[in-house]
C-alpha cells in the first residue's frame, strides 16, 4: 500500500472530460476517489471504475446544485472512504458560442443557473468542511481567459460563468487561509476534446498555427497540475495557475 493510499479526494464531474484525467490522475497516485457524477449511466461509471488501478474508489451520483443533496453525499464519503484532503470542481456545461450582444439575458441567467450555480454549491459547501476541520485544499477549474483577455473570443455566457468563479474563488481564497484551508483556480486554455470535441481538426491545426507558442495543453496536463497542487500542499502558491502552452503568460 503506498502512502497515498487512504488519503481521499472529491471529484465533481468525474465523468467528464477533464474529470476523469483528474480521476486517473489521482488513481496513478495511489489516491482514494469519491467521483462525483450528474447523469451518466451506472454502466458507463462502472466501466470507468473498472478501468482504474486500484478497486477503492467510489462513485456517488449527485446533483451538486441542491445543497441538501450533495451534504448527504460528503457525509456518504466521510464514512464510507474518510474525510477528503482534496475538493475539486471539474462540472461542467457546454459554452453558448455566441457573442455577447447576440445573446439575451435569460439565456446567460439560464447558463449561469446551469453551470455557476453548481460551482457555487460545491465548493462553498465544501469550504465549510474544510474550514471546520482547519484543513483542505479546494481546486476550482476555470479559463485562461480570466487572466488572458486574448482568450475570451465567441465564448459568450462561459466567460461571465467562468469569471464568477474565479470571483468566488478569490474570495474564498482570502477568508479560508487563516483555516489553513489552500483555495486554486486552474485555468486551462483551448482542449482538444471534452466541451470542444464538436470542433474538427482543421479548426486546431489553424488555431495553432496563430498561437504563440505552436503548442496546446492536454486533459492530463490538467490533471496533473491539480495532483500537484493536492499533493504538495503548497499554502504560498498563487491563487490561479495557468495550463495553456498556447500562450506566453
Amino acid at each position: 500500500m503506498s502512502h497515498n493510499e487512504k488519503k481521499v479526494v472529491v471529484v465533481a464531474g468525474a465523468m467528464g472530460y477533464l474529470g476523469k484525467a483528474i480521476v486517473r490522475e489521482f488513481d496513478k497516485q495511489g489516491y482514494t476517489v469519491a467521483l462525483i457524477y450528474l447523469s451518466t449511466s451506472i454502466e458507463d461509471v462502472n466501466g470507468f471504475l473498472e478501468e482504474l488501478h486500484h478497486a477503492h474508489h467510489k462513485a456517488y451520483q449527485c446533483d451538486i446544485s441542491h445543497v441538501l443533496d450533495f451534504q448527504k453525499v460528503w457525509k456518504s464519503v466521510e464514512e464510507e472512504l474518510g474525510f477528503p484532503v482534496c475538493a475539486i470542481d471539474a462540472s461542467g456545461k457546454e459554452p453558448i458560442r455566441k457573442k455577447i450582444i447576440d445573446v439575451s439575458f435569460n439565456d446567460v441567467e439560464n447558463y449561469i443557473n446551469a453551470s455557476f450555480e453548481s460551482s457555487y454549491v460545491f465548493l462553498t459547501e465544501s469550504a465549510k468542511f474544510f474550514k471546520e476541520k482547519r484543513s483542505g485544499i479546494i481546486v476550482g477549474i476555470t479559463t485562461v481567459g480570466v487572466i488572458k483577455q486574448e482568450a475570451v473570443k465567441s465564448m459568450g455566457a462561459y466567460i461571465i460563468s467562468k469569471f464568477a468563479t474565479q470571483g468566488l474563488l478569490t474570495l474564498l481564497h482570502e477568508e479560508l487561509h487563516e483555516y489553513g484551508v489552500s483555495v486554486f483556480s486552474v485555468a486551462p486554455g483551448l482542449l482538444p476534446g471534452g466541451l470542444n470535441s464538436s470542433f474538427p481538426k482543421a479548426f486546431f491545426d489553424i488555431f495553432l498555427s496563430r498561437s504563440e507558442t505552436k503548442k496546446m495543453a492536454t486533459a492530463e496536463d490538467v490533471a496533473s497540475v491539480i495532483s500537484t497542487l493536492c499533493i504538495q500542499k503548497d499554502k504560498n502558491r498563487k491563487l490561479t495557475i495557468p495550463v495553456a502552452f498556447e500562450y506566453i503568460l
